[in-house]
């Protein structure tokens, strides 16, 4: 994933506002991660965990407070799977994050009352499967969906070699669970580090 092919999926997924307030919350749904091939992501080597560019800069006391935890929580993982923390200068790895807000919507199904609802009822030779769906209703309702985004670059390339993120449902940006949900997400995507 050489970062001028990787700009275009970035811009994408940053198109979106970026926005530490509301992040995460519900069920907890997958993490996921892509990565450069070859590159080589063993643990031994040196990394520093920086802010991201995509980061806003008018953050306030609690949201830095998040910043701070997300990246305590990177160095954390990594340094339990053998990576070294160094020095900006001198890191072989450069990781960071940011966080994206959007829009998502959900669609379930609900049954309803009708007239075909007993098999009973239905006139003889009529397919029941067909009848069946007139006796359901989709309801489609909008969230706000948090994506929380870890890039590590290879310093001396200068490239992205691995791309983590996680997406939920947001939680209340004044929720005491915030936190612990951010953190959990953070270790969730650093679970595919390195891709094995």
């Amino acid at each position: 994933m050489k970062a001028r092919t990787s700009r275009g999926l970035l811009r994408g997924v940053v198109a979106v506002a970026v926005a530490l307030g509301a992040l995460f919350g519900c069920a907890a749904p997958a993490a996921f991660s892509d990565w450069e091939r070859g590159a080589d992501l063993s643990p031994g080597k040196t990394f520093a965990v920086t802010d991201s560019a995509k980061l806003p800069t008018d953050l306030d006391q609690r949201q830095k407070s998040l910043v701070t935890l997300v990246n305590t929580a990177i160095e954390r993982e990594l340094v339990k799977k053998g990576y070294v923390a160094a020095p900006v200068e001198s890191a072989q790895l450069v990781v960071n994050f940011y966080v994206v807000r959007r829009m998502a919507r959900e669609v379930s199904v609900q049954s309803r009352d009708c007239y075909m609802s007993d098999r009973g009822e239905l006139p003889p030779g009529t397919n029941w499967d067909s009848a069946a769906i007139a006796c359901e209703e989709s309801l489609v309702s909008e969230y706000q969906e948090g994506t929380l985004i870890i890039d590590i670059y290879d310093a001396s390339k200068k490239e992205l070699v691995w791309h983590g993120w996680k997406s939920q449902k947001s939680v209340p940006s004044d929720s005491p669970e915030l936190p612990a949900v951010v953190e959990q997400a953070t270790v969730d995507i650093l679970s595919n580090f390195p891709p094995g």
